[in-house]
């Protein structure tokens, strides 16, 4: 169930009985995966399961170098088996995770 709450604080849910293999999502303040009901308050995304986790994109060094990057930005970089984020202007790994 896909739950998202518009500018004036509406809900409006949707079932997704299949995968979804391209789509795009709009939602003007928030967006809720995996459940119906209240989002959490200042979530922008908010994905709830008991039986799964949130898969990171996941590419090499080189297909991360070639992105455009944005500070915030997380991925998973295959080639060195660790989570990256994009701050200060440049591509830094970040601490506890990989080799």
């Amino acid at each position: 169930t896909i739950v998202k709450r518009d500018g004036s604080g509406n809900f409006a849910a949707t079932t997704v009985t299949a995968n979804v293999v391209a789509a795009t999502i709009t939602a003007s303040t928030s967006l809720k995966v995996g459940a119906s009901g209240s989002i959490t308050a200042s979530a922008a995304l908010e994905v709830v399961s008991t039986t799964g986790a949130l898969l990171m994109p996941r590419m090499t060094t080189t297909q991360m170098n070639a992105l455009t990057g944005t500070n915030g930005m997380v991925l998973y970089n295959s080639s060195l088996d660790r989570f990256y984020g994009y701050a200060g202007g440049a591509w830094v790994p970040l601490m506890g995770f990989g080799s």
